[in-house]
């Protein structure tokens, strides 16, 4: 293990420009194995179970999801700052990294597992309480960790592979951990994802991957501390508030922020209502919902290759752009065919193998415009260290850790809102619920194309492009030297 740095150590930075080890990647990678456990649970989960599992109602599984939202978006800014200025025997980040793994671990655990019986003010509380409690401690790991992420290369491409190998395993985390609740949890009951029992078998798988995934992760990076930055100045108040309003005065910062979180909003909705609409507007049964999340496996490692190749023939802008475009043009599609009545009919095997083909691809391109744009985000740090002569990697990159959990965070509250203006009546037998109904979550979801267009409209006035970049890191290093 490496020896810590001493406090008051001039400022050491990396290569700015260079390969990193593919051990480093892959170790570094591991941790965000965390983040997807988390995302299967509010992504996919939380919402069905919440509702439709402990009949919590819609309006209140909105509220939950609002409150915390309202911490994170003060808390994922704070926990930026306060690491890029933190002095400790053991560098910026990785002190916070280690102290998230074991409250994360707990708190996942608590938040599946209600004590039976409660009356809905305190189940509302248990489930507020703890979703807080899960996303605090996920601040504390994944905003150091990913403000690691600018430290460890300036160059332009390698950027994108060191995100997309994390992608990889935040999104294979994410979709692996359904797979086995399709596979090993659900099946073991009747009719088991509506029966509480069977997500605390998730709620401990997913305690113990993000337990050990962060300690992976902090560990294998320890290494890496003495030849990261030690802290310019120490935090305040004043500072924070300073750091912020740098932040929000860059504009390529404002507008992919902007972009990521419209484009990450739709998505969430359509995880949040994926349950909903595979049981009831679909009609699969649970080894359907296996083949559609082992279809969705398979797209994760394309979505991360497609993401570095894509970059390399255009430039990460301009893939952006297009992976934007496609989603807008794509993604309703099955909707679209069956209001018209152009798919094969409910119970069809073919529509299984529509659906999921539809989902694997759409996923894989979601994915791959995530990475971009989080590489993005990270070439932005650069601009702005040109623009201000400060680094402030933890700041930027808090904003990528508040879009990821708006993914669910504003996805769920969209959901839970959505189900009670639709009076969807929980626990129905699929093929009850009348047909208006139905359809209407069809349209909910359908309607979300509106926020792609959105996010697209900011990425066009994203600015900087591989030609700048380049041109951006030379200024820095002939600035340094």
């Amino acid at each position: 293990m490496a020896a810590p740095v001493p406090l008051g150590a001039p400022p050491l930075t990396v290569e700015p420009v260079g390969r990193v080890p593919i051990s480093t990647k892959l170790l570094y990678g591991t941790g965000s194995l965390a983040v997807g456990m988390k995302n299967a649970v509010f992504d996919i989960f939380l919402l069905y179970y919440e509702t439709n599992v402990l009949g919590l109602p819609g309006a209140l599984a909105g509220l939950s999801v609002f409150l915390t939202m309202v911490v994170d978006a003060v808390s994922d800014p704070l926990m930026g700052s306060i690491s890029d200025h933190f002095r400790s025997r053991f560098g910026r980040r990785h002190l916070f990294m280690y102290a998230a793994a074991a409250p994360l671990a707990v708190a996942f655990y608590c938040l599946l597992t209600p004590p039976a019986g409660l009356q809905t003010a305190a189940l509302f509380a248990w489930l507020t309480t703890f979703s807080i409690l899960v996303r605090l401690s996920l601040t504390l790991y994944q905003v150091p960790s990913e403000a690691l992420g600018p430290e460890l290369t300036r160059d332009y491409d390698e950027r994108t592979t060191i995100t997309g190998i994390r992608s990889l395993f935040e999104f294979g985390g994410t979709v692996g951990l359904a797979l086995v609740a399709w596979t090993l949890f659900f099946p073991n009951f009747t009719d088991g994802r509506n029966d509480p029992a069977a997500y605390g078998h998730i709620a401990l798988t997913g305690a113990i991957v993000a337990f050990v995934a962060i300690l992976v992760c902090s560990l294998g990076t320890h290494k890496l501390i003495p030849r990261l930055r030690a802290p310019e100045g120490s935090f305040t108040r004043t500072r924070f508030t300073g750091d912020i309003k740098a932040a929000l005065e860059s504009r390529s910062y404002r507008v992919i922020l902007c972009a990521m979180i419209f484009g990450a909003v739709a998505m969430g909705f359509d995880e949040a209502f994926r349950l909903y609409m595979t049981t009831y507007f679909w009609e699969f049964d649970d080894s359907d919902q296996a083949v559609l999340m082992g279809m969705i496996v398979l797209a994760v490692p394309v979505g991360v290759v497609a993401a570095r190749q894509i970059s390399l023939a255009f430039d990460k802008r301009r893939a952006a752009l297009g992976l934007m475009s496609f989603a807008i043009a794509f993604g309703p599609v099955p909707i679209i065919g069956r209001f018209l009545g152009l798919l094969p009919a409910n119970g069809d095997p073919r529509l299984l193998a529509l659906i999921s083909g539809h989902a694997a691809i759409s996923i894989a391109a979601f994915l791959a415009l995530m990475i971009l744009l989080r590489s993005m985000i990270q070439d932005s740090v650069d601009e702005n260290e040109l623009a201000t002569g400060q680094r402030q990697e933890g700041v930027f990159v808090a904003g990528v850790a508040f879009v990821g959990k708006a993914v669910s965070g504003v996805g769920n509250l969209l959901g839970g809102i959505a189900l009670q203006l639709i009076a969807f009546p929980a626990r129905a037998v699929p093929g009850t619920v009348p047909q208006s109904q139905v359809d209407l979550l069809g349209w909910a979801v359908g309607g979300m194309v509106v926020l792609h267009v959105v996010g697209l409209y900011f990425m066009w006035r994203y600015p900087i492009t591989r030609t700048q970049h380049q041109e951006i890191v030379a200024t820095l290093e002939r600035r340094r030297s």
